[in-house]
């Protein structure tokens, strides 16, 4: 069976009151790997499974 999900970041928060409560790091900032408008492409077909 074959599966497609794609998913948008929409927007990028930052709550510096959770973040200094649970991060390892609670000074790290904003998480720089993610950027709004950034697309991602999930997929589950033929023994291949990236979900």
């Amino acid at each position: 069976m074959r599966h497609r999900v794609e998913v948008t970041v929409l927007d990028t928060l930052l709550y510096e009151d959770l973040q200094h409560r649970y991060c390892q790091n609670p000074c790290s900032g904003k998480c720089p790997v993610y950027n709004k408008g950034d697309v991602f492409i999930f997929y589950r077909e033929d023994g291949k499974d990236s979900f």
